[in-house]
């Protein structure tokens, strides 16, 4: 009678070990199912913001082609084609190169995905296993050897479950740096673009002059008092002629 209330005892703690253990595994998997839906939805916006700067620097460029369209200045458009045509090349190539690196983030997410699931089988088939095992074998497990497994299963759990947020994590980084990086670039062509167009020099030139021109002005305020009435008239006759 004693034998028979142990074996009633051990065997209800080994179900309520089982049942503990089978909370925290359907636990473990929402929260997986969790992370998957996150990712999923980071990754629609990450190509929803690519779409939109994609498209707003297509607006810039056809309103730029206009604008060059209607001017008509022959000088101009001889020395901007090239730039432009140059500039166009290296937006495609960026667009190409931002398209391939959204297929290689959905390639890496896919496989990801793919990952996941076949962890979440392989648990689902570990876990299948150890019931199975406890439903033939119960009366030969000792309790203590029985918490260990459980103990081991659930760390195994546990180190998965970092083991795919850190990577995670290490993707995102990586995709949200490399579209600061394609932003950049295309700011700074655009910028080369419209200075070009605005003034037909590259912006350190349009700097560079600007500095020159302050410096000589300087130079004449101080050199003004001791010019000659003559030499007075000469200069202002010159700088009217070149504002002419």
């Amino acid at each position: 009678m004693k034998d028979e209330k142990e074996d009633l005892a051990r065997i209800k703690e080994l179900l309520t070990r089982t049942t503990e253990f089978v909370a925290y595994f359907e636990l473990v998997e929402a929260k997986m199912r969790e992370w998957q839906q996150t990712i999923e939805q980071e990754k629609q916006t990450h190509l929803k913001q690519h779409q939109e700067q994609t498209q707003s620097l297509r607006q810039e460029l056809d309103a730029l082609h206009q604008l060059l369209s209607q001017t008509g200045m022959d000088h101009f458009r001889q020395s901007i084609t090239t730039t432009l045509s140059q500039g166009e090349k290296q937006l495609k190539s960026l667009q190409a190169k931002g398209e391939k690196l959204v297929e290689n983030m959905n390639l890496q997410l896919e496989h990801f995905n793919q990952f996941t699931e076949q962890s979440i089988e392989k648990i689902q088939n570990y876990t299948s296993e150890a019931i199975t095992r406890f439903d033939t074998k119960l009366s030969q497990y000792d309790v203590n050897e029985f918490h260990r497994i459980v103990d081991e299963s659930c760390l195994h759990i546990e180190h998965f479950s970092q083991n795919a947020i850190n990577k995670n994590k290490h993707l995102l980084k990586s995709l949200q740096w490399r579209f600061l990086l394609l932003a950049i670039i295309t700011t700074l062509l655009t910028t080369f673009v419209i200075g070009l167009y605005v003034s037909d020099e590259m912006p350190w030139e349009t700097h560079q002059q600007a500095m020159n021109e302050r410096q000589a002005g300087r130079v004449l305020l101080q050199a003004w008092p001791h010019l000659s009435h003559q030499e007075r008239i000469k200069i202002l006759k010159h700088e009217t002629a070149s504002n002419g």
